[in-house]
């Protein structure tokens, strides 16, 4: 698909007025609608149709580069172009109303004279394509703003908003510790105690751990764990906060669109919820070592939550 929008803010994808559409070369399959965009979120909810509909002479096709020499001498690809109309005052698009001074001309309803600026307002436009036709979320890649002189039939580049810049630095953040819990702590824990037999039942100094004489396989299984657990915790936290939340949506623009980053959030929440049991599972219903089958029954518990929770996790 090929989108353009009227934008509030070039760089921001929301709020804006949009024209959306795609085409195959036969022209047997193709569409092109007008929408309101109000977040990272696009689908058929935000399509204006009939009277709200303030794009007219819509148009979508599709050229072949046939002919074009785009790849040493093997000629692939094509184009597609969306055409419509649109009033410069149209009270029906939401985030740009008004258009009249991006060619001069006064906002005073009395008059349709020109203003008497020497410049016009520039016309904050956003693009975005992709290469299949349905409503589904573009690469990060794929989209920019820029500003249109419509009177010099000149463009500038819009740069992508600040917010936008350092949710990608967050965004990082978080799976830097999330991959460091999964991958490294919370695997290197469990193989203290299925292979304690290496550290043959040595303990750890009475300095090391209140109480003293604690055996160096639960130490070092406790201590991957809690680290684990704290960076899964603010690996987490930075995912579900405000510096990466966009309007309800957590989604990361560095994952490829489609079902897997769609599952992504739910999935974690899921993993999350699992984390927070194992933990209670060690700590608030562990049985003393000599409970005979109730401690044989937890530590078959412990085990089976821990393994299934990592596995899930790295399906996340």
């Amino acid at each position: 698909f090929v989108a353009i929008s009227f934008a509030k803010s070039p760089g921001t994808m929301f709020p804006g007025d949009t024209v959306l559409g795609w085409a195959d070369a036969t022209g047997t399959s193709s569409f092109i609608g007008t929408f309101h965009v109000t977040d990272r979120s696009l689908d058929d909810s935000n399509r204006l149709t009939g009277a709200a509909d303030w794009a007219y002479d819509k148009g979508v096709s599709q050229a072949s580069l046939c002919g074009v020499d785009t790849d040493g001498g093997r000629p692939e690809g094509s184009i597609t172009t969306i055409c419509f109309s649109r009033m410069l005052l149209e009270p029906r698009a939401f985030a740009s109303a008004d258009l009249r001074p991006t060619v001069m001309m006064s906002t005073d309803p009395t008059t349709n004279t020109t203003t008497g600026a020497t410049t016009a307002q520039p016309l904050g436009l956003n693009w975005a394509v992709a290469s299949w036709d349905e409503l589904r979320e573009h690469y990060a890649r794929n989209r920019g703003g820029f500003y249109l002189d419509l009177t010099a039939g000149a463009a500038a580049q819009a740069a992508d908003n600040t917010w936008s810049q350092q949710r990608r630095g967050w965004v990082i953040a978080h799976g830097v510790l999330m991959t460091v819990a999964w991958v490294f702590f919370l695997p290197l824990g469990p193989l203290f105690p299925a292979h304690r037999w290496l550290l043959r039942g040595a303990t750890a100094p009475p300095q090391w751990y209140r109480g003293g004489g604690k055996q160096l396989w639960f130490l070092g299984h406790v201590s991957c764990q809690w680290v684990g657990f704290a960076l899964l915790v603010a690996g987490y936290g930075i995912g579900h906060s405000k510096h990466v939340h966009e309007r309800g949506r957590t989604q990361s623009s560095l994952i490829p669109p489609g079902g897997a980053a769609k599952a992504h959030n739910p999935l974690g929440n899921a993993v999350m919820i699992i984390a927070f049991v194992q933990v209670l599972l060690a700590h608030a219903t562990r049985p003393a070592p000599d409970s005979g089958l109730r401690r044989r029954v937890w530590e078959y518990g412990h085990r089976i939550v821990g393994r299934c929770v990592i596995a899930l996790a790295w399906a996340q």
